[in-house]
């Protein structure tokens, strides 16, 4: 069993909020991206020696896990407590520019080198899972990571809900803010 501290879209946060991951009990923080650098930064000192990683929100820059110090995992898998985690930055393609976004083709394409994990880690979730809307889409690279892997966890963010969906084997947790996420039971404590 591990306890996962997830934090995702913290376009607007006060540090009295951020003052209450020191009481939370977890095991790793996960950012899953739209966090300003100055709160990873301050997350990563209030994590203590715990193992931090994360990745980019789509408005995040494609290195903003590392500008605030912490591991980016995008496209990558890791291994902590006995768990590999992978990662995948940005959300569906909505606009130009050099933002963390995928455009369906570029999301498959990313996702079939992404390594196997027990748990994966994104901004966006699955293809029409939450939204519809061609911000919120989803991306079919996820769709078919899960499908290559069985990946029984996926955390992501970007939605701005508090959502738990289940589609083949892969249950999704959609965070808005902070989560301590115990898995593999799935039970859900909301820190702010």
């Amino acid at each position: 069993m591990i306890k996962i501290l997830a934090i995702a879209d913290l376009h607007w946060f006060t540090s009295e909020e951020l003052s209450k991951i020191k009481d939370a009990e977890y095991d790793i923080c996960v950012l899953l991206g739209d966090i300003p650098i100055d709160a990873i930064r301050s997350i990563k000192n209030l994590n203590g020696e715990k193992p931090i990683i994360g990745i980019a929100g789509n408005h995040d820059g494609w290195n903003s896990p590392e500008l605030g110090g912490i591991e980016n995992i995008h496209c990558k898998a890791v291994e902590y407590c006995g768990y590999t985690f992978a990662g995948l930055s940005g959300s569906s393609r909505y606009k130009s520019g050099n933002y963390p976004m995928l455009d369906q083709k570029e999301s498959i394409e990313l996702c079939r080198k992404i390594p196997k994990s027990d748990i994966f880690i994104s901004h966006d979730c699955m293809y029409h899972l939450i939204g519809k809307d061609k911000p919120h889409s989803g991306l079919l690279g996820i769709d078919l990571y899960h499908l290559r892997n069985r990946t029984k966890l996926n955390l992501c963010g970007h939605h701005h809900v508090r959502i738990i969906q289940k589609r083949l084997w892969t249950t999704t947790i959609c965070v808005f803010r902070c989560a301590v996420i115990t898995y593999p039971n799935m039970e859900i404590e909301y820190v702010f």
